[in-house]
């Protein structure tokens, strides 16, 4: 073992004496051909001749140098030192296109850890709710796309018809900018919500409760829940905000809960109101998004698949209420970048997601004939 050590640690050393004992082997080699020569040369040989005699004698110089070096050396790292000390000896006769190289160099790394940064947190990073893989959106497909908006009469569809989805939920697709006119006037971003979905997306409270079903329905109280940082920059946590009322567009809101520091929704809100929708309206206007979480034990091609051939029943009976879309549901996070999905993925260098999403469709038509043969 010590043997093998000090071996390992003579081969080291002998990288960064290299010149000089190339100079020694050399010379070596050359001491030991001339003792051949001479000994040819005593044989009555001529000079020539006994030079050409020593050097078949002696065999191949430059394998007996590299059978030298394997041996006094490690050849892969004494290889890369020379190719490193050609490398800075070029850049410096350049030293323009150096910097340049460099430059172009550090651009590109520096992009390339950008564009993984941002793909590592959008697309890789789970998003921050309870299994985030089983919460899925609503969408309304057609042969132009899809889109995420709903009406109130498909939000009572999926409410009544979509069974392998639980707590299915209604939200602002994009913050409301609010007047929120206590004391000291500001604006802030508010999200109409329904009432299940803060156990939708596990939120989790520092005071108070969330939304019940009774101040969700059409013409109950103002109520509103507080986020942990407007709680904390505009109230400077006031352990007694609940029960408290707010003015907010100067109309008063009781606070009935904040939410932890840790909860964050997309998008960013710093207050949440109840929807209060009328379920028996028959407004057609696409306004928000709806979301839930698929049932335990059930795929996302499964919840498709049941969903279809609801769809189907009810548009034969005339009971649809999109007639012209296709209701699918997508995973959340799918459906939050998906406009950003193709363009991080192409400057990432990606090329497989397209192949998985096509498995993924392939899966879902499988389970779909699977469900309607079980129906």
């Amino acid at each position: 073992m010590i043997e093998h050590f000090a071996r390992a640690i003579a081969k080291i050393r002998g990288l960064f004496r290299n010149s000089r004992t190339e100079e020694d082997l050399a010379r070596e080699i050359a001491t030991h051909l001339l003792y051949l020569e001479d000994e040819f040369l005593r044989q009555g040989l001529s000079s020539l001749e006994a030079r050409r005699q020593a050097r078949l004698a002696y065999g191949g110089v430059e394998q007996v140098k590299q059978a030298h070096r394997e041996e006094r050396s490690f050849p892969w790292l004494s290889e890369s030192l020379q190719d490193i000390r050609h490398a800075c000896r070029s850049l410096l006769r350049s030293p323009g296109f150096s910097v340049a190289a460099i430059l172009t160099l550090a651009l590109g790394i520096g992009a390339n850890t950008a564009v993984f940064s941002v793909v590592n947190t959008v697309l890789l990073k789970p998003i921050g709710y309870p299994e985030p893989d089983r919460i899925v959106q609503f969408q309304l497909k057609s042969t132009e796309g899809s889109v995420p908006s709903a009406s109130i009469p498909d939000l009572r569809f999926w409410m009544q018809y979509a069974e392998a989805v639980d707590d299915i939920s209604a939200y602002d697709l994009n913050e409301a900018v609010l007047g929120l006119t206590s004391s000291m006037p500001e604006q802030v971003h508010g999200v109409h919500v329904t009432a299940n979905y803060f156990r939708l997306f596990g939120a989790s409270l520092v005071l108070g409760r969330t939304f019940t079903a009774e101040e969700d329905r059409a013409g109950s109280g103002h109520v509103v829940v507080l986020s942990y940082w407007l709680w904390k920059r505009r109230f400077d946590r006031d352990p007694k905000i609940v029960g408290k009322a707010i003015s907010l567009e100067k109309e008063p809101y009781t606070v009935i809960g904040v939410t932890s520091e840790s909860f964050r929704t997309d998008p960013e809100s710093d207050l949440w109101i109840p929807f209060q929708f009328n379920l028996n309206s028959d407004n057609q206007l696409h306004s928000f998004g709806a979301a839930g979480r698929l049932k335990p034990g059930l795929s996302l091609a499964q919840a498709n698949a049941q969903l279809r051939l609801a769809s189907q029943a009810a548009r034969r009976q005339g009971l649809l209420p999109d007639p012209h879309f296709a209701f699918v549901l997508e995973p959340l996070r799918d459906a939050i970048v998906r406009d950003a999905r193709a363009s991080l993925l192409f400057n990432a260098g990606f090329r497989g997601p397209r192949a998985a999403d096509r498995l993924g469709e392939r899966r879902e038509s499988v389970a779909w004939s699977r469900y309607r043969s079980q129906a």
